[in-house]
């Protein structure tokens, strides 16, 4: 694997604390990681993902969050 998309739940990470954690993480092994946040208005009311954001080249998908999250990513990248 060389690039994780990392989803993450802005309610579950409000600091970003753990997505930075793990940003720092994937990229100190060599790794491309990009990371999609729900900003205020950028996604429709209850959503945290958006398929159309996944980068092509992405070989895993990692979902930090809460149920409702994993199952609109588990949709997202069907």
């Amino acid at each position: 694997m060389e690039h994780i998309f990392v989803i993450t739940n802005r309610h579950k990470d409000p600091d970003l604390c753990v997505t930075g954690q793990i940003e720092n993480l994937i990229k100190k092994h060599g790794k491309k990681c990009t990371v999609q946040v729900k900003e205020s208005g950028s996604f429709k009311p209850g959503q945290y993902t958006d398929g159309t954001r996944i980068p092509e080249d992405a070989d895993c998908v990692l979902v930090l969050g809460g149920d409702g999250t994993m199952l609109q990513a588990a949709r997202d990248t069907y």
